[in-house]
């Protein structure tokens, strides 16, 4: 009967009329005879469900199994929970080297090896460092996640390959590998969804092909994640229809091509410029109109629904469309056939503002100690497939890192001097020195995919943040390659934008700057083969993470990175817009 009480407990809950039998007005009749309650209790769930369900645990050998309606688990001897499958899938990969399919990591792995089953439904996993209490229902599980030590800790899980889609916070599915951040994310194997909360972030690919999700505890911090196991909604169900059926996810009739929401459109003056409405529907119609609406940086907007041009053959639309410096705007469509709409969509998010691509090395991506958040909400990152209004980690950077930088912290900047929407494309890649960014190589070709997408026109300029892996490198060289890389750009590209570069050579907390390469970065400005970025290695001490003994920025840091470019692109963007 333990596993049956389980069962019934949760049953219980989630069924009205059963309530009501224990605590409605029939009550007082069910308590006059256990034997009476326990019988109305099983002819009411076999009522309800054929059979009766439970959380079964079990012994093999050292491990425990968990059955359950919706899932099957495995507790280890040392602790771990090695394997979850739901519908026959599995959701953990366990068996990749240094995983165990979940763990606390604390630059080693943490011991959690006394085990013990406290009751018909719980596991408590433990040692000197960390524990954890595994509880088991039907539908759920609910992990208790403490950090016994004064240090930060992190609990990850490596995700099996085999999981197809995932769900992030912000309600977008996509396919790993996926860097965001936020407690939430969803994931779909077989018919199965598996709804987690209380983690920190999503970060891959680990060992070049695995998905980690990751908790981060403070010191003494405990946390609890659930896991919610059910049916797939239907919404994921319809964006899954549409990717296997070669659709973008969110596909309703409309093949739209531009504007993406979110999209930040690079404006021609400090007042106008173009947003580019492209695509055809996929319905016959003899007209596609548009209206745009929101608030412009300067007067009002003419809300008014206007046709676009249509081609013959196929009702195709490509049009560049004149609007006011702005936003956030909402744009609509609907198409119309013998003067009934016959289709809609709308773009909740589209911006005319400022646009950047970033490059470099690590300071110039997502390797700042801590995540960071904007304030504004009005900052977009473009990772060269889609946009989004979010924060750290930023989209787009070759070498996928995904804890904090600088790009929130510029961006509100920016807004808060020009007050448009923010584009921001990172492409950096960690580690590196000038002489891997050379045209024609793989980073460079990385960057220089972004500037095709945006095209000619498309953003403000380049932001270039690198210097700390050449503090050996002879200056004439460092100049040299820099002249190199900057020229063939535009030249691959067939005009000419600015690059900005910051002098950057911070290398420990006792080598603060090199003045070689500081010299040779200054040099790029004085012949005017790049504008003058921020001077980063300034940023010293606390600035620093680990308590300054860190290359990259601590929280304080990264706003203080932000705001330092901000304050460069400033100068020239303020002369640039008198004109």
């Amino acid at each position: 009967m333990v596993s049956y009480s389980v069962s019934l407990a949760t049953r219980v809950a989630k069924r009205p009329n059963m309530r009501r039998l224990f605590d409605g007005k029939d009550a007082p009749l069910m308590r006059r005879n256990s034997f009476t309650h326990l019988l109305c209790a099983f002819l009411v769930m076999t009522t309800a469900y054929g059979t009766m369900a439970s959380v079964l645990i079990t012994k093999d050998g050292d491990a425990y199994k968990i059955r359950a309606d919706t899932y099957e688990a495995v507790v280890a001897n040392d602790g771990h929970l090695t394997n979850l499958r739901v519908g026959g899938a599995e959701l953990l990969m366990s068996r990749a080297a240094g995983s165990k399919g979940s763990y606390f990591m604390q630059q080693s792995m943490v011991d959690i090896s006394t085990v013990t089953q406290t009751d018909s439904s719980t596991i408590i996993a433990g040692g000197s460092k960390a524990s954890i209490a595994y509880s088991f229902t039907d539908t759920e599980m609910t992990w208790k996640l403490a950090n016994k030590t004064d240090a930060p800790m992190k609990f990850e899980m490596i995700m099996d390959p085999g999981i197809k889609y995932a769900v992030t916070n912000t309600g977008r599915l996509d396919t790993p590998f996926i860097a965001d951040v936020g407690g939430n994310s969803s994931w779909i194997v077989s018919n199965s969804e598996i709804d987690i909360t209380g983690g920190t972030r999503l970060w891959g690919p680990w060992a070049n092909k695995y998905q980690v999700w990751e908790a981060s505890l403070n010191g003494s911090e405990t946390r609890e994640v659930t896991f919610s196991i059910g049916p797939v909604r239907p919404a994921f169900e319809k964006m899954i229809t549409n990717i296997e059926s070669g659709r973008p996810a969110d596909y309703d009739g409309f093949s739209l091509y531009s504007p993406e929401n979110c999209q930040v459109f690079q404006r021609q003056s400090r007042y106008q410029g173009t947003i580019l409405i492209s695509g055809h529907p996929d319905l016959k119609c003899d007209s596609v109109e548009y209206r745009l609406s929101g608030k412009p940086l300067k007067g009002t907007l003419n809300v008014a629904w206007r046709k676009l041009t249509l081609n013959p053959v196929d009702s195709g639309f490509f049009q560049e469309i004149l609007a006011p410096a702005g936003g956030w705007y909402k744009l609509d469509l609907r198409a119309r056939l013998a003067g009934r709409v016959v289709l809609s969509k709308t773009i909740e998010k589209v911006g005319l503002g400022e646009v950047f691509v970033t490059a470099g090395q690590s300071n110039s991506t997502n390797n700042g100690q801590f995540p960071s958040k904007q304030t504004s909400g009005m900052v977009s990152c473009f990772s060269g497939s889609d946009w989004e209004v979010r924060d750290d980690p930023f989209i787009g950077p070759h070498d996928h890192s995904a804890y904090g930088s600088a790009w929130p912290s510029f961006g509100d900047a920016m807004y808060r001097r020009y007050h448009v929407p923010i584009g921001v494309a990172p492409t950096g890649q960690g580690n590196t020195s000038v002489a891997q960014w050379i045209p024609g190589g793989e980073l460079f070709n990385w960057t220089m995919s972004r500037i095709y997408q945006l095209g000619p026109g498309g953003f403000r300029a380049v932001l270039w943040h690198q210097g700390e892996a050449d503090a050996n490198t002879d200056p004439d060289r460092y100049y040299a390659g820099m002249q190199k890389v900057i020229n063939a750009s535009k030249l691959a590209a067939g005009w000419d934008f600015p690059w900005f570069t910051a002098q950057a050579t911070y290398h420990t907390q006792n080598i603060t700057s090199v003045p070689t390469i500081r010299s040779a970065q200054k040099k790029l400005w004085d012949t005017g083969v790049s504008l003058e970025g921020p001077d980063t290695d300034s940023l010293t001490g606390d600035y620093r993470d680990f308590d300054g003994k860190g290359i990259h920025f601590s929280p304080k840091g990264l706003k203080a990175h932000g705001e330092l470019w901000a304050e460069k692109v400033a100068k020239y963007l303020d002369v640039v817009l008198d004109k």
